[in-house]
């Protein structure tokens, strides 16, 4: 299904056509399309490493993508070179700063291949936000000869990196066999790659390597107050613990940490939800919730639970999913566990609630008391 849409988007793009993948570790394209028509729907860029060790007597390569290191494992660490900062995980974003060689960094936060860092020491009068807190891509060229471990699952390896000319080096990144988990080895040499990441509608992603870092036109992805707020408004929720945390629905999910920057949140496109948080400061969006402010999110809709729920409550016993439609949110407790949600199938309106955030739900009895 989901690389069916990718052809309906992408289709009558084959001049110039470039391969895609599901994921820049996959060998095999899922796809081909438009150079033009791919930078257009581009999202981000990322570096993917590759690194050098010897096994068996043989130098051979494995992604450093789920690998740590002794370096990954500190909480804070001093720069040996100067380093640019950004405002999002993503290398077309333009570095907001950059610091010098002996500044101490803080980790706050691993996120391959990327640290979310603060360059102050995080405290509970010092919290993150928006103005302390940065990205810095993971400095794999700098890591030669350190320690470091594969993951907790077998890891492929292969006689050579993966280059941005996939097509041409194909016979020679053919998997050679695996690494055992946890396997512990020293860094030789490391390569970098950059990838490309677009999606279409349905989430479905697609990657692709470049050679460069290639600039938006606009982006739309990071909004003053000012020019959010003078579109058409779906809905707006504001933490109970971070005043200064916000999010708004405006043809897309935005969120600011400061009153003044708003940030697009890539999950959601260009989709509008109904916004909802609690008094522990859970964020729901639409069908997702988020524990940590909005950094990531899990779905807590069960459809196959909600369906069964539905089923015993309307004529139509298989209401397909799609013609669901959530309306609002309304947490009932302090934690976010038990939530009431109104949702339309059709043109019929329906309270649900659930008392164990999602995991089983029953029809709401007390609907008229809104």
């Amino acid at each position: 299904m989901q690389l069916s849409l990718l052809f309906l988007c992408f289709s009558g793009a084959t001049v110039n056509a470039i391969p895609v993948y599901t994921t820049p570790e996959s060998v095999f394209s899922s796809g081909s399309f438009g150079q033009k028509e791919l930078e257009q729907r581009a999202k981000k860029v990322e570096s993917r490493h590759w690194l050098a060790l010897k096994f068996k007597g043989q130098k051979v390569w494995i992604s450093a993508q789920k690998v740590s290191s002794t370096f990954h494992q500190k909480k804070s660490f001093v720069l040996k070179h100067s380093w640019p900062l950004r405002k999002e995980p993503n290398l077309r974003s333009s570095p907001i700063r950059e610091v010098g060689a002996k500044t101490r960094i803080h980790v706050l936060q691993h996120q391959a291949p990327w640290f979310k860092v603060q360059l102050s020491m995080p405290s509970s009068q010092n919290p993150p936000t928006a103005d302390n807190t940065y990205w810095m891509e993971i400095p794999w060229e700098r890591m030669t000869t350190q320690n470091a471990v594969s993951s907790e699952d077998p890891t492929p390896f292969y006689s050579a990196p993966r280059t941005s000319d996939l097509e041409s080096s194909r016979h020679v990144i053919d998997e050679l066999g695996l690494l055992p988990p946890k396997h512990r080895f020293k860094v030789l040499a490391v390569e970098r790659v950059l990838w490309a990441q677009t999606s279409v509608p349905g989430q479905t992603v697609a990657w692709w390597p470049v050679e460069k870092v290639f600039r938006p036109t606009e982006d739309t992805r990071w909004l003053s107050t000012d020019k959010l707020f003078s579109r058409s408004l779906f809905d707006i929720a504001r933490s109970p613990l971070l005043p200064k945390l916000v999010f708004v629905s405006s043809n897309g999910i935005y969120r600011t940490l400061d009153g003044k920057t708003w940030q697009q949140l890539d999950e959601f496109e260009e989709d509008n939800h109904p916004l909802a948080i609690a008094e522990n400061a859970a964020v729901f969006i639409g069908p997702y919730m988020s524990l940590d402010h909005g950094e990531t999110f899990k779905k807590y809709i069960r459809w196959d639970s909600l369906l069964k729920t539905l089923s015993q409550n309307t004529k139509n016993k298989n209401s397909p999913q799609q013609l669901i439609k959530i309306l609002k949110i309304i947490p009932r407790d302090k934690k976010g566990q038990r939530l009431e949600v109104q949702i339309i199938i059709g043109q019929r309106p329906f309270w649900i609630e659930t008392y164990d955030q999602g995991k089983n739900w029953f029809s709401s009895s007390t609907s008229g008391t809104r």
